[in-house]
């Protein structure tokens, strides 16, 4: 098993790339993934959790006005970026108001274990996952409101305590892992541990793409059409944040590894917990949009991979 977990480790990007397209091509695996989400997300973490430094781990915090001024780019300026570029552009009504949605969303849990995945600062990444998640309740409903005319009530008390059962089961079960393993069985077994979060990856993307089968079949064109734009989100999200962040980091005293998970982290957002909370039915366009953008989340350490490993060497 073990042996098994290290060659999922190994071949990520590409088990990664690939796996949503089996959720697809048979979408009973997909629906029956759906109940394991919660549970996979909480794992995923502890994955990461467990695997990095935890002498360093609170190394971020020691100059915590940093990390703040990030929460705070990726929560407010990222999305009004994105808005601007959206209502400048000729696209549909679902678009226009998914995107920028998209955009306000904390960080996506999985972007910590891409930190580790692509070398970058992965203690960065998950202090960035709570700031983004506790600032949500208290920047996105306002901003919302401003830029798309939206009223959401996300529910402050049940999304911090959602966060704290992630985060406090997470650093649990990463705890009980290093009690029972210690330090050098971690590091013994890091690519087998890794492997487990590229497992629950896979059947987080089951579960995500539950229905699309039968969207392509009834839209294809719709379908292409969100699959660009998701692409082009994610990614351009990502360059955007990139391009700011890199030439100032020497300014705001980050790390290459720094800014560059601060840059993942900008186009890869928890959209689920936004849909969760609007109670969005699945036949929606912005539903669409949310199941579109699982493709460039899941091809990142594919197709990025590369380029953020040669922009951490150059530095």
């Amino acid at each position: 098993m073990s042996a098994l977990l290290a060659l999922l480790n190994r071949h990520a990007s590409s088990v990664l790339a690939s796996c949503l397209f089996v959720g697809i091509l048979l979408p009973g695996l997909a629906a029956a993934a759906r109940p394991l989400l919660v549970p996979a997300i909480t794992f995923l973490l502890a994955s990461a959790i467990t695997r990095m430094d935890w002498t360093r781990l609170a190394e971020p915090l020691r100059r915590p006005l940093v990390p703040l001024l990030l929460v705070l780019f990726l929560m407010t300026g990222v999305p009004i970026l994105a808005a601007a570029i959206v209502h400048a552009l000729p696209l549909p009504d679902g678009l226009k108001l998914a995107i920028p949605l998209f955009a306000t969303a904390p960080m996506l849990v999985s972007v910590t274990a891409y930190a580790l995945m692509l070398g970058l600062d992965a203690r960065l990444a998950l202090v960035i996952l709570v700031g983004t998640s506790v600032a949500l309740p208290v920047i996105q409903p306002p901003l919302a409101a401003w830029l798309l005319g939206l009223t959401i009530d996300l529910g402050a008390g049940e999304l911090m305590a959602r966060l704290a059962g992630l985060v406090g089961g997470a650093f649990a079960a990463a705890w009980i892992a290093r009690k029972l393993l210690g330090a050098e069985g971690v590091a013994r077994h890091d690519a087998a541990i890794g492997g487990i979060g590229v497992l629950v990856l896979v059947l987080f993307a089951f579960g995500a793409v539950d229905g699309l089968a039968a969207r392509l079949a009834e839209e294809p064109g719709k379908v292409a059409l969100y699959l660009v734009a998701a692409f082009a989100t994610n990614f351009g999200l990502q360059a955007a944040a990139a391009a700011l962040l890199v030439p100032t980091e020497r300014f705001l005293g980050l790390s290459r590894g720094q800014s560059l998970a601060a840059a993942l982290a900008a186009g890869n957002r928890n959209f689920a917990l936004l849909i969760g909370a609007m109670g969005v039915a699945t036949d929606t366009d912005v539903f669409l949009f949310f199941t579109c953008v699982q493709f460039p989340i899941y091809m990142v350490p594919a197709l990025l991979g590369p380029l953020y490993r040669r922009a951490l060497a150059s530095a």
